[in-house]
């Protein structure tokens, strides 16, 4: 599956990362129950990389369908049930009061941010990677 993947995702996933730290360091002074808080906001992480995965992989395989109709049957059906599982989770959490729901609604939403703040992060990962493979005398292999 990992193969397959889109180019963009592992800066995605970096950036979804990144929000959570920057999230974390800011927010968790003020909040009454850390604990809670940091555990909500990390499960709010990990979901919001399971979609952006779980996305690139189901976009690059409708386009790998030839067909029209079958590709919008798989994409809805799968969005439908990425949604449900989101919900189920988010549903366990509050059951089992394993973390605040409202902070790991915006550790969600970190994919969302993520996404937004791509082109400027990609500009500063592509300047650290070929400073990076200048100190080695390397040259970057495009794929």
């Amino acid at each position: 599956m990992f193969r397959r993947i889109n180019p963009v995702l592992p800066e995605l996933l970096c950036n979804i990362v990144l929000f959570g730290f920057i999230v974390q360091i800011s927010g968790v002074w003020f909040a009454a129950d850390k604990l809670r808080y940091s555990s909500g906001l990390w499960l709010g992480v990990i979901v919001a990389m399971a979609i952006a995965v779980h996305m690139s992989v189901l976009i690059l395989d409708a386009v790998d369908l030839r067909s029209e109709r079958p590709a919008r049957i798989r994409t809805t059906i799968f969005s439908i049930l990425r949604y449900f599982v989101v919900i189920l989770i988010f549903v366990g959490v509050a059951y089992f009061r394993l973390g605040n729901i409202i902070v790991m609604m915006i550790g969600v939403m970190g994919l969302k941010a993520a996404s937004h703040f791509y082109p400027f992060t990609h500009k500063i990962y592509s300047l650290w990677r070929e400073r990076s493979l200048a100190k080695l005398g390397q040259k970057e292999v495009k794929m």
